[in-house]
């Protein structure tokens, strides 16, 4: 009786041997399989209700180090943290994925280092309801014309444009009728099929619009 019990006890101890090793060794490489962007892509860090900006400076399949994050919401954290939910521009969508912070920035070395993310999800789900024009509005990108806004949220634009913009890259918003410049990075930018434009655009502000302005420009 005690020696088929010890049979069982041992099947099951191999077998959760086996299982351990084999979801750790699957980890691993599903870690693995994660490309990371290329240096210098912007990085947006989240905690809670306030934004950071950064840049990657170097990636390896453990660790990615950035540059120290930058406040751009106007919410402060109110506490520091350990996890953050992140993303960055793509020519797919937007990129999101979980992690943890392992080393703060330090006075000489002004870097962070996060555990390198198991996943990365691509979406093109907006965060905010976006409000459409019913006639098209001029604005300026970078102090140059050629831009229309076709919609705007308290998070982006969707714009019309006459000469392509580059994807990621640091762009500033001007409408016509407003002296607010609202700064932001390029999401997608396609050709266009419509007469007045050669290109459509989508914007993500670097910081929140408030719905009364977005408001005050579709009255």
């Amino acid at each position: 009786m005690w020696l088929e019990i010890a049979k069982f006890a041992g099947f099951f101890l191999v077998l959760f041997a086996v299982s351990f090793f084999g979801a750790l060794t699957v980890g691993r490489l599903f870690r693995r399989s994660v490309t990371p962007p290329p240096v210098n892509t912007k990085i947006r860090l989240r905690q809670g209700s306030a934004f950071f900006t950064c840049y990657l400076v170097e990636a390896d399949s453990k660790t990615w180090t950035l540059t120290k994050p930058v406040l751009t919401s106007s919410v402060s954290p109110t506490k520091p943290a350990s996890e953050y939910l992140c993303d960055f521009t793509t020519e797919n969508g937007l990129a999101v994925f979980w992690t943890r912070l392992i080393e703060e920035p330090a006075k000489k070395t002004p870097y962070i280092r996060i555990e390198a993310p198991a996943r990365i999800l691509v979406r093109e789900r907006r965060a905010f309801v976006r409000t459409k024009f019913r006639v098209r509005k001029p604005a300026m990108v970078d102090e140059r014309p050629g831009i229309y806004v076709n919609d705007i949220g308290q998070g982006g634009a969707g714009i019309s444009s006459v000469r392509a913009l580059a994807i990621g890259s640091d762009v500033e918003l001007r409408m016509a009728d407003s002296p607010a410049v609202l700064k932001g990075v390029v999401l997608e930018c396609r050709p266009s099929q419509l007469a007045h434009a050669a290109y459509l655009a989508r914007l993500r502000f670097d910081r929140e619009v408030p719905i009364e302005f977005v408001f005050q420009l579709s009255a």
